[in-house]
């Protein structure tokens, strides 16, 4: 995210607060990468140990070098760091882990925690799944944090708790780092819980978006449909297309369905969009209605969900004047084409 972003997202944290949400990032995908992978929704890894690179799998995060490329074998270790500061709900799952010691805990790891450079020590926990980075350190809101291997494990996901007012941009291109490659539904991203009943997501290679496996393309295509949901009602949501196609012929590509939902889960209507190259503007589609979630459903032409701008803040003059600019900002970029004692 650019030096403008990041101000436009720092000033609103200026306006009235509400209930947060957990920004996640999902490191399942297939493809080496360099030593460090950063996020536009607010999270960092970064290879803290040696000099080789990360490497991304189904299962999730794992080194390059050591017993195996595809796990953080023992002595091994990542930092994850908040881009947006100081956070509560710091937190990672383990998608898999070894018991080497043959003990009654599996995947044992040692967890480093950060405000800014300052270290609040080290704790000794493990077990597959879900684990409560803040909670280790007594609810501490945490720049970042140092997963040491002391047995084999693989990340799969970090994540920690969105600041009131700030935006987020879950951008499919950039935040699933690359290569295509598919997903099982529900998915979590960036905030955003993503579902289809039609098969598996699509992640297109280079980045050109979200799709659905199967039926004419990987796209989203006619009669397929992709259910976007957030964590409370958001009163300030766009979202963008890409690869679209144009089969009818008509004014724009990408013609489709959207359908609304307030946080009672009650419809609002549908209401009929297409790629015109921006944003598609559901605050305005609906009239400035807080939405929880909405449904893109595919008609003659296909395409892939790129991104998804949100506020998650009552709509106050600075939030939108601020939103209103992050979004120009971000049209014009598309339309352009061994823990230690600081982190």
């Amino acid at each position: 995210m650019s030096r403008t972003l990041l101000g436009l997202a720092l000033l609103l944290t200026l306006a009235a607060p509400v209930r947060a949400f957990d920004t996640v990032v999902n490191y399942q995908r297939s493809g080496t990468r360099e030593l460090s992978l950063s996020t536009n929704c607010g999270i960092s890894v970064a290879a803290s140990t040696g000099g080789n690179s990360i490497n991304l799998s189904p299962s999730g995060l794992g080194y390059t070098g050591g017993a195996s490329d595809f796990d953080i074998d023992p002595g091994e270790s990542f930092l994850f760091t908040s881009t947006l500061g100081a956070r509560p709900g710091a937190g990672y799952r383990v998608a898999a882990a070894s018991n080497q010691d043959a003990d009654a805990i599996v995947g044992e790891t040692f967890v480093e925690g950060f405000v800014g450079a300052v270290s609040l020590g080290v704790e000794a926990t493990g077990g597959v799944g879900a684990i409560d980075v803040a909670t280790l350190f007594g609810g501490a809101a945490l720049t970042s944090f140092r997963v040491t291997a002391l047995e084999t494990i693989r990340i799969s996901r970090a994540q920690w708790r969105l600041p009131p007012g700030v935006s987020t941009t879950a951008d499919i291109a950039s935040n699933f780092f690359g290569a295509a490659f598919s997903f099982a539904s529900p998915l979590l991203q960036c905030g955003l819980r993503l579902e289809t009943a039609d098969g598996a997501f699509h992640v297109a290679d280079g980045g050109a978006g979200l799709g659905i496996v199967g039926g004419a393309s990987d796209r989203i295509d006619a009669g397929e449909s992709v259910l976007v949901q957030f964590e409370e009602p958001i009163p300030q949501v766009e979202y963008g297309l890409s690869d679209s196609t144009n089969v009818g012929g008509t004014a724009a590509p990408g013609d489709h369905f959207i359908e609304a939902f307030d946080g009672n889960g009650t419809s609002l209507g549908l209401r009929a969009a297409s790629d015109d190259g921006g944003y598609v503007d559901l605050t305005a589609l609906y009239g400035g209605a807080a939405i929880e979630a909405f449904e893109l459903i595919g008609l003659n032409d296909s395409f892939r969900l790129d991104v998804v701008l949100l506020v998650p803040e009552p709509a106050s003059g600075l939030a939108l004047s601020a939103f209103a600019a992050l979004a120009a900002l971000a049209h014009r970029r598309r339309a352009q084409a061994t823990p230690s004692t600081s982190p």
